[in-house]
């Protein structure tokens, strides 16, 4: 071949490279984020909007109507997608009004991911929830589904012929008349993996389970099942492993494989009566999870980060006062917008007082007993920004923080001479 078409097919060559990775980082650069419902009214006409790689995030509030339920993903012009709230499932509810599902995930090989919703009141044949149907990459993350029903199967989650990862959920109080009424696994699957979840009071009609129903290979890591009717946990087919998971006097139907579970036990919540699963101090779930785990997770519901031996459940035990409800409204304040919250009062997580400023709160526990001695430093932008005297409860308390800056706060124990 003379010497100049060896020059123009390597040019060639070159310039289709160059051209690839050009599309490439454009596709990454042109990721954007679209607000529901300040740009967008509805999830829906974000996601007709919205093209791959982009955001759909949801402000805090209850939604409702057309546009927030019965979505399907993924819309024609859309490969992967994230949608997911503003602030967390206790502040963005999806209310499906006993008509339809919130999601319809149908036939989707690319990245689809939802995170941080309440779903409730949804209703369908299959998937009274979330339907997840022939999909192989599809993430559930930081979601709570509540009194959702289906008429068959699955009335929080039905997944079918799909490899699915749910994360950090809640499933309470859900039904369906037949098998799995918080979640269903279907045969025809790959893998699905369920990691620091909660299975609470869900019910089903039938002899199986009313926590997860499964006919595919499952393995369950770190999750609470408590009350679930008349089983939480039932095999048809294929394997299912339970690994460093709570169950409280729920049966189990067929065998599985368990690694470090613990049965028999209250998992002791702060106030189950009133939906508060976070996990009290003497909770057996303390310390008992494990990160040797597939597609482990390092914060839990909330946004609190797992640090060392981690906890079973979606909420991870950590030493502040989640107990406490500074303005009484009965919400503690770790859930609360604290919009009553008195001056010069403790505060919540969101850092909210009446007088504008932000403030955050803590308590230290040594070894089960409170830091009575120390002190603790607020770490902003490298710097330290406030120092704060540990009281004899072991409380620290800082009420100049800077709202737009990232913060740590390290605390330093009182040394003796």
């Amino acid at each position: 071949m003379p010497i100049f078409y060896q020059k123009l097919k390597l040019f060639f060559h070159l310039f289709i490279l160059c051209s690839c990775v050009l599309i490439n980082n454009y596709s990454i650069v042109s990721a954007k984020t679209l607000n529901v419902p300040s740009q967008y009214e509805t999830i829906r006409s974000a996601l007709d909007s919205a093209s791959h790689g982009d955001i759909i995030e949801v402000s805090d509030g209850l939604y409702k109507g057309e546009g927030f339920k019965n979505i399907v993903l993924p819309s024609s012009n859309i490969f992967d997608i994230t949608i997911k709230s503003t602030s967390g499932p206790f502040n963005c509810t999806i209310d499906c009004e006993n008509d339809g599902r919130a999601f319809l995930v149908e036939k989707c090989s690319n990245k689809i991911n939802i995170d941080g919703f309440t779903i409730i009141n949804g209703k369908k044949y299959q998937g009274g929830g979330i339907f997840i149907n022939k999909s192989s990459n599809c993430t559930i993350l930081n979601c709570i589904f509540r009194n959702n029903k289906a008429t068959w199967c699955g009335g929080g989650i039905s997944s079918s012929g799909s490899s699915t990862l749910i994360i950090n959920c809640i499933f309470t109080d859900n039904y369906c008349s037949w098998a799995g009424g918080a979640l269903f696994n279907a045969s025809g699957g790959g893998i699905t993996i369920i990691n620091n979840s909660n299975f609470l009071q869900n019910k089903s009609g039938s002899s199986w389970a009313g926590g997860i129903h499964t006919q595919s290979t499952t393995t369950v890591n770190n999750c609470i099942f408590f009350n679930n009717d008349p089983y939480c946990i039932s095999r048809y087919s294929k394997t299912l492993n339970l690994n460093y998971s709570l169950v409280f006097e729920d049966s189990i139907r067929g065998t599985i494989n368990s690694t470090a579970c613990i049965f028999d036990k209250n998992p002791e919540f702060i106030d189950l009566q009133n939906h508060n699963f976070q996990l009290s101090r003497n909770s057996p779930c303390i310390n008992a999870g494990s990160v040797d785990i597939e597609e482990c997770f390092l914060y839990d519901i909330i946004g609190t980060y797992r640090n060392g031996i981690i906890d079973i459940g979606a909420f991870e035990y950590h030493s502040q006062t989640i107990e406490d409800d500074s303005d009484q409204d009965g919400v503690p304040n770790i859930w609360d917008r604290c919009p009553q919250t008195p001056e010069n009062s403790y505060t919540d997580r969101y850092g909210c007082l009446e007088n504008g400023q932000s403030a955050v709160s803590g308590q230290i526990f040594m070894k089960g007993s409170p830091l009575k001695e120390g002190s603790a430093m607020l770490i902003q932008s490298g710097e330290i920004h406030q120092k704060s005297i540990i009281n004899s409860n072991g409380g620290y308390h800082f009420n100049e923080v800077a709202e737009d800056k990232p913060f740590s706060v390290i605390i330093r124990k009182k040394t003796t001479d």
